[in-house]
């Protein structure tokens, strides 16, 4: 993927303002959670309210963690009224500038904003267009087929007296060869037709059994 993005919510602890409270098992729940990323360099952001003071002696082990993943907090300006950074942005394998916070009449925390350069896609391969291999079985006169698969066959009486096995692997290459003379096979590029979303299965079903009656009636 181009890029991961998490939005994580920490529970507000106790006290006013958020963030003074212990982190109880919050630190072993983000170690597993980022422990479930592989590090494939792929650019990763993880932000929400974390209500949390990095100041605070509780949350000493905080930062460590994330460094010990690799990640780095973003630094920004206080992200609530009461002049405490709660919401956080962290990164991983990209880095971000220009951050800015704006306050919201309807909320207590500010919106944050940041750029965030990031490499574009590689070029995708170009595909290989499909090609159909067939033979035009319709220009093959039935006698010319005959006469080449008789022409390179043994006599007949030496064809009954070989084994089972013999008799038929010569008569399936005496027709690939006579086949690969008269009608040999060719390559032509496939049509691609963009798929029709009402085309359902009971459709498909049903239109190959008319399909299927159409030629039984020409035949007869």
């Amino acid at each position: 993927p181009l890029l991961l993005l998490l939005l994580l919510s920490h529970p507000r602890p106790s006290g006013r303002g958020g963030g003074t409270g212990p982190l109880g098992s919050f630190l072993d729940e983000l170690d597993t959670l980022l422990s479930s990323f592989p590090e494939d360099g792929t650019p990763l952001i993880l932000l929400g309210d974390f209500n949390i003071h990095l100041d605070a002696s509780h949350s000493a082990a905080f930062l460590p963690l994330l460094h010990s993943f690799d990640h780095s907090l973003m630094h920004s300006p206080p992200t609530h009224k009461a002049g405490n950074l709660l919401d956080l942005v962290i990164l991983r394998n990209c880095s971000s500038s220009d951050p800015t916070v704006t306050p919201l009449h309807q909320s207590d925390h500010h919106l944050i904003s940041f750029s965030l350069p990031l490499a574009p896609l590689p070029p995708s391969p170009p595909s290989t267009p499909a090609v159909t291999v067939r033979r035009n079985l319709r220009s093959l006169y039935p006698s010319s087929l005959a006469s080449s698969v008789t022409a390179s066959l043994p006599t007949l009486e030496s064809f009954s007296n070989l084994p089972t096995d013999s008799a038929s692997s010569a008569l399936s290459s005496s027709l690939s060869s006579a086949l690969d003379c008269l009608c040999p096979l060719v390559s032509r590029p496939a049509r691609s037709s963009p798929p029709s979303p009402w085309m359902s299965d009971p459709l498909r079903t049903n239109r190959a059994s008319l399909l299927a009656a159409e030629r039984k009636w020409r035949k007869s």
